[in-house]
């Protein structure tokens, strides 16, 4: 059995396994033990981390979100800040916005809001765009980082991980 199927063993299974580990074995290991060995090993499995994309261009967030699902990310994107609306029940652990998205808000201006508000102050928050003060922009509204447009897939790819 390879061990990737370990991750998605219930108790029932487990405890069988275990039984069975023990006669093909003929070695009278105490239980707590090779249940320490699953837990380990449940424990390296990894939750996604969730990212809310929110961009101004459709294309742009397709190839986005596409790359960030094939590096493991659980993402919501949008073209609008409807997420931002459900942050409470997407529960990410990172936020990128465009500095030009849809609508009468900047993106600076919701990382603002999300920056300046206890129940979303610590969830980490990218501002993407190809305004040539970027940076300053980031700092002002207190992104946590900031990706300049165009960028290179494995630029964005670093800064996701080193921010979710």
């Amino acid at each position: 059995m390879p061990c990737r199927s370990l991750l998605y063993i219930t108790t029932a299974k487990l405890k069988s396994l275990i039984f069975q580990l023990k006669r093909a074995l003929k070695i009278h290991i105490k239980q707590a033990f090779l249940f320490s060995i699953f837990e380990q090993i449940f424990k390296m499995k990894k939750k996604k981390k969730k990212i809310v994309l929110i961009q101004d261009n459709e294309d742009i967030l397709n190839i986005m979100d596409e790359v960030l699902e094939d590096e493991g990310f659980d993402v919501t994107s949008s073209l609008t800040t409807e997420p931002i609306e459900k942050i409470d029940e997407i529960d990410p652990n990172l936020v990128i916005v465009d500095e030009h998205i849809k609508g009468t808000k900047k993106g600076s201006k919701v990382i603002e809001e999300l920056k300046s508000d206890p129940e979303t102050e610590d969830i980490s928050a990218v501002l993407t765009s190809t305004a040539v003060d970027l940076p300053a922009k980031a700092n002002a509204c207190k992104a946590d980082d900031f990706i300049e447009k165009p960028f290179d897939l494995d630029h964005m790819v670093d800064v996701v991980k080193k921010n979710s």
